[in-house]
């Protein structure tokens, strides 16, 4: 008994007619794929200004300057301040074999 009223009502459907579209819109349509087309393209000031307003580019840019201030930070640490290998191998004079003014003439007789 549904199946009856089922295949009534597709029957209906089919028959029924589908309003038409509105007179201008395929006018308008094609006036909007133009306008796209003819677009100049965004200059660089734009562009970017386009990308500052959303959050994930603000989110790059915040990791990125973390990320340069602490690498910077921990380099001119380790610049300022020898490591306690270094302070010793100065201290006990072995940077004294390490040099290049040391020679060794092994071939005079």
């Amino acid at each position: 008994m549904q199946s009856e009223k089922f295949e009534q009502r597709v029957r209906e459907l089919k028959e029924a007619k589908v309003p038409s579209c509105p007179l201008g819109i395929e006018a308008a349509v094609l006036r909007r794929v133009r306008e796209r087309q003819h677009s100049t393209p965004l200059s660089i000031t734009e562009w970017l200004s386009q990308w500052a307003m959303r959050p994930v580019f603000a989110t790059a840019v915040l990791s990125a300057v973390v990320f340069m201030s602490i690498a910077s930070s921990a380099l001119a640490v380790n610049l300022r301040h020898p490591s306690k290998s270094e302070m010793a191998r100065v201290s006990l004079g072995f940077d004294t074999l390490l040099s290049s003014s040391l020679t060794l003439d092994l071939d005079r007789p």
